[in-house]
């Protein structure tokens, strides 16, 4: 069976979240989407629910992302 827990992000009203990943040791969620400065791709530990990391591209909504098998590289797509 999945044990689950539903955390909220702080500071994500101003922002459409289309995907969330988790990094594959677990300590991190990466979500995608858009918001006021366009696209955006933001770190959260999981920990503490805090955004550690924010990458923005003015151009486009972000639509997905992927997380390498090492928790240090992330891919984002955009349409």
């Amino acid at each position: 069976l999945c044990q689950a827990e539903l955390v909220a992000f702080e500071g994500t009203s101003n922002s459409n979240v289309r995907r969330a990943r988790v990094t594959p040791d677990g300590a991190h969620v990466v979500t995608v989407g858009s918001g006021r400065q366009g696209g955006m791709a933001r770190v959260w530990e999981l920990a503490t629910g805090n955004c550690v990391h924010t990458f923005y591209d003015a151009a486009r909504d972000v639509h997905d992302v992927y997380c390498g098998p090492n928790g240090r590289l992330l891919t984002i797509g955009r349409e």
